[in-house]
């Protein structure tokens, strides 16, 4: 049986993963969380949800090259294909760059 301590770690960790249950979408693709921001991820990509856009554009630069997959075959699946060059293992300087032109286009209508 565990002592004190192994009791206060089991409770803080089911405490720790109910916290990170209550998942709001598409608020999340902005969480500071890596499992927040991981399950917009799966939501942005299961809905195609055209006006959560804007902010999953933010996720092409996030510091985790699964968060950056995700949301760059879905945005890429949404532009019929387009993509600008964007790739997830580009360094940082020229993600932010193609990235950028990449939402712009977006955003001016996908001319």
């Amino acid at each position: 049986m565990p002592g004190r301590a192994g009791l206060l770690a089991v409770f803080l960790a089911v405490i720790a993963c109910r916290a990170t249950t209550d998942y709001v979408y598409p608020d999340d693709l902005a969480s500071p969380n890596y499992i927040r921001r991981t399950y917009a991820a799966r939501e942005f990509n299961r809905r195609q949800d055209s006006d959560a856009a804007p902010a999953a554009f933010a996720l092409l630069n996030d510091s985790h090259v699964t968060i950056r997959t995700l949301v760059s075959e879905t945005l890429r699946s949404m532009s019929d294909g387009e993509d600008f060059g964007y790739d997830v293992d580009l360094q940082e300087a020229d993600r932010v760059r193609v990235a950028d032109r990449w939402q712009r286009w977006w955003e001016a209508g996908r001319e």
